[in-house]
């Protein structure tokens, strides 16, 4: 994944290591707000591409795009969860 500089987990998992390092929740809390603008970008781009192009190749890519990140801002919104309520559970 682009975005990430690599894969999905080894991005969340550097996260986590500058979390337990540096104790900076803006920081996650930063990720997250950027990923939810993303995201909802990529869903309306995804509804163009429905609208113009039916179910197909396009719309496939862009929707393995959409699952991947959806599944990295699930893990962020939990990692910021965790530094909230308890930093040591990180």
């Amino acid at each position: 994944m682009k975005i990430t500089n690599g894969s999905a987990s080894e991005f969340v998992h550097g996260l986590c290591e500058q979390l337990l390092r540096d104790h900076d929740k803006d920081r996650v809390h930063t990720f997250s707000a950027e990923l939810g603008k993303l995201q909802k970008m990529l869903y309306e781009y995804q509804n163009e591409v429905l609208q113009l192009d039916g179910v197909g190749n396009n719309y496939q890519k862009l929707q393995n795009i959409v699952r991947d990140v959806r599944s990295v801002l699930e893990w962020i919104d939990e990692l910021l969860v965790f530094a909230m309520v308890d930093i040591s559970e990180v």
